[in-house]
């Protein structure tokens, strides 16, 4: 008769995957009747281990109704847990009978048949465990580049569109994604008209915003060239950001031109001054517009996408023209020397590297163009 009955019970588990009955619930209630029938005798255990019942999930009056411990699965969209009690705790996985069911990523834990959270696990809304928390990127070196949560960059704004870039010490600012265009530089004139009031006292002499030399109005895409400090500070004020100076706050430090922690413009450059050039450690010839590049001119802003980073959605920030930055030996008129960022289209090699750096006066109208800065909102 024992024998009898494992056949049986043999012949329903083999069945079941066939015509789609939940073997879960068919098996507990079998093991149910079983143990009922058998009541408590002698006999009793003896028949439910060899018919399959025994066990925290289908024992009577053990872990059944009090929450077993499921087993873990393998990854799935939506598996269930192991083998456990409809209380247990576990992450999800591809058995079908158990009972929490998690995501594909770490997967959720433990709980009455909930969805765990996706990302890097989560806390089970059922009788499950605790949520793990998922920590911000980490640089090579162990050093965090997403210390804090973005909060946005302004819209709307005139110039190019900004792009949020993570500080260092935390928190985060706005950099523009290109160089000043022509096009865009024009609207500032327009705007502006004869009106030169609102400089600082050290651009007392600055009587044009009017690029000293080349045709105008160029209305193109090419990068802004041959205008001094005053006049790309004035037109980053009007736009409603500032020239790139230092993170925080007001100019960058002469000094300070390789910092991560105290350059917009570098930190933006250098992936937190992870990399030499923008895309990279390695020097890439023709990835940005310099002078192994070949072209041998400027290029419209932005066309250059090779020529991306240190954060998504930079560009040129190698390469095309000098960019002006905010940071200066002094403020006293147009002969303090202030810092050009990035390097020309008709130089290559290290005058590509984002470290690199020179001098101008402020007054200098040689080819330099400029990108902008701007606060978080």
């Amino acid at each position: 008769m024992l024998s009898w009955r494992v056949f049986s019970l043999f012949l329903i588990r083999v069945a079941e995957p066939v015509v789609g009955v939940d073997r879960h619930v068919r098996t507990r209630l079998a093991c149910d009747r079983r143990a009922a029938r058998h009541g408590t005798g002698l006999i009793a255990p003896l028949v439910l281990v060899l018919v399959g019942c025994a066990g925290g999930d289908f024992a009577t009056g053990t872990a059944k109704d009090s929450g077993g411990t499921q087993g873990s699965g393998g990854s799935s969209a939506h598996g269930g847990g192991g083998t456990g009690g409809r209380g247990g705790s576990g992450t999800g996985g591809v058995a079908p009978t158990g009972g929490a069911s998690g995501h594909i990523n770490s997967g959720g834990t433990g709980g009455a048949g909930a969805a765990g959270s996706t990302s890097a696990g989560g806390a089970d809304p059922g009788d499950g465990g605790t949520a793990i928390e998922a920590g911000p990127p980490i640089r090579s070196d162990g050093a965090v580049i997403d210390a804090s949560p973005r909060s946005g960059c302004p819209k709307n704004l005139s110039g190019p569109t900004l792009v949020e870039v993570p500080a260092l010490q935390g928190g985060s600012y706005c950099v523009d994604s290109t160089e000043v265009s022509n096009a865009q530089y024009l609207e500032f004139l327009v705007a502006k008209g004869t009106d030169m009031t609102g400089q600082d006292p050290w651009c007392a002499w600055n009587t044009t915003y009017t690029p000293s030399t080349g045709l105008w109005p160029p209305s193109d895409q090419l990068p802004v060239k041959h205008v001094n400090w005053c006049d790309a500070f004035a037109f980053c004020k009007w736009a409603g950001k500032h020239l790139c100076g230092k993170i925080g706050g007001g100019p960058n430090s002469f000094a300070d031109y390789a910092n991560p922690t105290a350059s917009q413009w570098y930190n933006a450059c250098s992936h937190g001054g992870a990399w030499t050039y923008p895309y990279g450690t390695a020097y890439q010839p023709t990835a940005c517009n310099t002078l192994d590049n070949g072209v041998g001119a400027t290029v419209p802003v932005g066309s250059k996408v090779t020529c991306e980073g240190g954060f998504p959605g930079l560009y040129d920030m190698s390469g095309n023209v000098w960019e002006w930055e905010d940071a200066c030996n002094g403020n006293t008129d147009q002969n303090d020397q202030c810092r050009i960022r990035g390097g020309p289209y008709d130089n290559g090699g290290d005058y590509g590297m984002c470290s690199t750096s020179d001098g101008a006066l402020r007054n200098d109208p040689r080819a330099f163009g400029f990108r902008c800065c701007a606060e978080t909102i």
